[in-house]
């Protein structure tokens, strides 16, 4: 049960982390005003990685 906890710990961490990297992300981005193509491509891997994380923690919880 403790591996569970902490393996949703680690989860919410990370999910904190990732939205910290898209506000960084869209700062930067936005500043040395890359295309928009650029951009989306990199929200769109931040956002895949997400999707990824909450995938692991539904499992988690069902195990």
């Amino acid at each position: 049960m403790k591996n569970k906890e902490e393996l949703m710990y680690g989860c919410d961490q990370t999910n904190r982390l990732f939205d910290d990297l898209a506000d960084s992300t869209i700062y930067y981005l936005r500043k040395f005003e890359v295309e928009d193509y650029e951009f989306r491509s990199a929200m769109s891997i931040i956002e895949q990685n997400k999707e990824e994380l909450v995938e692991i923690k539904q499992r988690a919880k069902k195990a």
